[in-house]
């Protein structure tokens, strides 16, 4: 209580970085003793950062940045943030400078200069100290963790072949515009203080068709370090080793801004008790022993308190949702926000939600990122530019697809190249950063990027080209969804895969369905894309959407359901293609059933129905049918389900897919369950299960067993239903099938409640709750919440079955 009565420790007295930090810490605990989790989330700082910030064994003061995002997550008042402002000024003033050379080292010409001369003048003058870095830039924002690990490092001596033993080098990389040149010398300027040799600066020229000479380099460094006149050596490996030489135990800061490639920078490094910090657009990993920064776009917080810092905090508080979207269009790109905060400074008449409108448009968003001698395009192009012409040709053509990654496979298809070539070039490009790469052997832009390599491909490459390299896309697309969503072609009743297979061949179908969610942007891209190319058919898109219809179901897309068959419908009736429009409103009427819209589920499921049969069309027939069934049965008109289930039954029976006939003997199960036929229910569900382990599908065969342990909950056969609802929850968490995993969880408990363990049932149905949860099904997650308290009120949806 005294404690409190005292108010919150402050920093007014110390006098050392531990004390600072042991007073901070005080502040955390007095605050409440908030988690790092905490802190992580109200600050948006890694939690690593923020622990490394506390710690008392701290050698130099953590970031001021980092300290006041600490302090304000604390709801600190304005003059207790300013008390500890100026304290950590104090103590950042007062620390002794680094240890790595001495002032003696320093100021003696004698040490430094090569044999048989004093190129710093007279005996015992000291050499000179250079402050070369440029003006930092006035609005810079965020990067608290880049500009902490860079300090961290370029503190930490490494030694590697190409590097001098001792000497640190750090490389700042990315695209053009993320902010390299501005996290460098914002670093660099908050860093003088530890290297009291001096800083020397030179711009590289990296993208010019020319970039800077070493040897001009070299020269410059010299001078600035009082080698003059006769002195200065004329040869290139002379001036390289006298640098290495004159700058050893020094403790100098050379900032090396836009280098070429490694070669060039490897001849400008400083010698030992030195360091280097060095941006590029490229990674240098030629440069051995350096420190690779990736950098990219800023946080939406970090853009956000950018544009403010241009335009106007009452501009930018004005409007958050406006200035949300203006960042967003920029992509977080530093030099973007900057222009856009420039253009709306300059026009204080324009509000943002209208500048945001006129970013919408993608074919002129680059126009209106540019002013003055700014502009988004022109640092794109100096990147373009450097390419060769195969790199460039790729660079451009792979935009002609909308998905957000473009596999290796599809995208040595689109090319046009063997697939080793392909892969060469593109990860070349990746060096460059005119490509990222989320995942191994998948490729894609950023943002503003794209939009950029659309205008090239557009001025540079012939419609009919771009047309064949789209084509060739969406062919390797559609042949690659095939190879990851066919199921094993089905056997005849009783026999059984080699034992020794079925653990891989299950792996294989967990896996059908991580592939489908994982790729379900890229897909949804290719199918959406499609509309607009008559040169695709609408049978490949509705190829892939039958592939990926169950799939999708599973995952719960609706949204990306009904959008995908949106599109194959519109190609579908340009076309006049009865099937691909019979597949494309099946998908529509299931996404349309989900959302409970029984109207437009029904006239979409029974125009599906008709186009089925005026094409001769059995699978898509079937297809229909098992979803007009599921459709009867949300209605609870269980008689006319039944009807569609049979002949749904009948068909994949007769064409051989068996590992959909399992599915619709599980519907005709549920249906005549629900219509009080037991005895007819267990012998469709018992179909239903041996068929669906016959072709090892998991989240059936789950689906199978919770559906015969409620038949017998029903029959009052409790033990049986026990057993059945344990076994159909082990199938679904062995072949990580969520939705079915809720589903026995939901069917579990039920059955436990009925044999009169309704503890341990409660507790089932309440997994199952918070599972659907998870899911994002609310309806399924009220019904089992509901019934852990004896509410039946909520009954779960008959139809959300087909997510089996």
């Amino acid at each position: 209580m005294d404690e409190i009565e005292k108010g919150p420790p402050s920093p007014e007295q110390v006098e050392t970085v531990a004390d600072y930090v042991l007073a901070l810490r005080a502040r955390r605990a007095w605050g409440g003793s908030p988690s790092l989790r905490d802190l992580q989330r109200r600050t948006g700082l890694a939690r690593s950062t923020i622990a490394d910030a506390l710690d008392h064994r701290r050698k130099r003061l953590p970031a001021l940045e980092l300290v006041v995002s600490v302090l304000k997550a604390l709801d600190v008042t304005p003059a207790e943030l300013e008390c500890w402002t100026q304290s950590w000024r104090r103590i950042q003033t007062a620390a002794p400078l680094p240890t790595t050379t001495t002032a003696a080292a320093v100021a003696a010409p004698d040490t430094l200069a090569p044999p048989g001369s004093n190129p710093a003048g007279a005996a015992g003058r000291s050499l000179p100290v250079p402050n070369q870095i440029p003006a930092t830039v006035a609005d810079f924002v965020g990067r608290l963790d880049q500009v902490e690990r860079l300090e961290r490092a370029l503190d930490a001596p490494v030694s590697a072949p190409d590097v001098p033993a001792g000497t640190r080098v750090c490389v700042v990389c990315g695209p053009g515009g993320v902010g390299k040149s501005a996290l460098a010398l914002h670093a660099a300027h908050r860093m003088r203080d530890r290297f009291p040799g001096g800083i020397l600066f030179a711009d590289l020229q990296g993208l010019d068709p020319k970039p800077a000479d070493p040897g001009a380099v070299l020269a410059a460094f010299l001078r600035a370090l009082g080698i003059e006149g006769q002195a200065m050596p004329a040869d290139v490996a002379a001036r390289a080793a006298l640098l290495h030489s004159v700058t050893a135990g020094r403790a100098l800061l050379f900032v090396l801004d836009n280098a070429h490639n490694s070669e060039q920078v490897r001849m400008l490094l400083p010698g030992p008790g030195n360091a280097a910090l060095v941006t590029s657009r490229s990674g240098l990993a030629g440069l051995a022993g350096a420190r690779l920064f990736q950098l990219g776009e800023l946080m939406v917080g970090e853009a956000t308190e950018l544009l403010a810092a241009v335009v106007g905090r009452d501009r930018v508080d004005a409007e958050p949702a406006a200035a949300a979207s203006v960042v967003n269009a920029c992509a977080r790109l530093p030099l973007a926000v900057r222009i856009a905060g420039a253009r709306l400074a300059g026009r204080p008449r324009w509000t943002l939600a209208y500048f945001a409108d006129r970013l919408v448009d993608e074919h002129h968003r680059l126009d209106e990122l540019h002013i003055d001698d700014l502009g988004i395009r022109a640092s794109f192009a100096q990147s373009y530019a450097a390419l060769d012409s195969g790199s460039a040709r790729a660079f451009r053509l792979l935009s002609v697809v909308n998905a957000p990654a473009v596999g290796l496979d599809i995208a040595s298809a689109l090319l046009d190249l063997p697939a080793r070539e392909a892969e060469r070039t593109l990860e070349s490009l990746v060096d460059a950063h005119l490509l990222t790469t989320p995942w191994p052997r998948e490729y894609g832009y950023h943002d503003l990027l794209r939009l950029f390599a659309r205008e090239c491909t557009q001025a540079e490459d012939a419609a009919d080209d771009r047309e064949a390299a789209f084509t060739r896309a969406v062919h390797a697309a559609a042949a690659e969804i095939r190879i990851h969503t066919e199921h094993a072609r089905p056997r005849p009743p009783g026999l059984r895969e080699p034992s020794a297979r079925v653990g891989a061949h299950r792996l294989a179908h967990a896996n059908q369905q991580q592939w489908v969610e994982s790729q379900r942007a890229n897909i949804e891209a290719y199918l959406t894309q499609t509309t607009n190319s008559v040169e695709i058919p609408s049978a490949v898109s509705a190829g892939m959407l039958e592939s990926v219809l169950r799939a999708f179901i599973i995952a719960g897309l609706w949204t990306e359901l009904d959008q995908c068959g949106g599109a194959v419908l519109a190609a579908a009736r340009r076309d006049r293609d009865l099937r691909a429009e019979s597949c494309a409103r099946r998908a529509i009427g299931w996404a349309a059933l989900h959302h409970r819209d029984l109207a437009q589920a029904t006239d979409m499921f029974e125009r599906s129905l008709e186009c089925a049969r005026q094409a001769d069309d059995l699978a898509g027939e079937a297809g229909t049918r098992l979803a007009l069934g599921a459709l009867e049965g949300a209605r609870k008109a269980h008689r006319s389900a039944i009807k569609h289930q049979q002949r749904a039954a009948e068909i994949y029976t007769r064409l051989g897919r068996f590992e959909i006939a399992a599915v619709a003997h599980n519907y005709l199960g549920q249906q005549l369950l629900a219509a009080e036929s037991p005895g007819l229910a267990l012998d469709h569900l018992n179909r239903g299960l041996m068929l669906a382990r016959e072709n090892d599908d998991g989240a059936v065969e789950s689906m199978s067993l919770y559906l015969l342990s409620a038949a017998h909950s029903v029959i009052g056969d409790h033990g049986a239903a026990v057993a059945y609802g344990r076994q159909a929850l082990a199938a679904a968490r062995d072949h990580q099938a969520l939705y079915s995993e809720a589903r026995a969880l939901y069917h579990f408990g039920r059955a436990l409640i009925g044999a009169g363990m309704g503890d341990e049932g409660r507790e089932q149905l309440s997994a199952s709750a918070e599972l659907f949860d998870l899911i994002g099904d609310r309806h399924q997650a009220a019904a089992a919440r509901a019934e852990t308290v004896g509410d039946v009120t909520v009954e779960p949806r008959v139809h959300d079955l087909s997510r089996e």
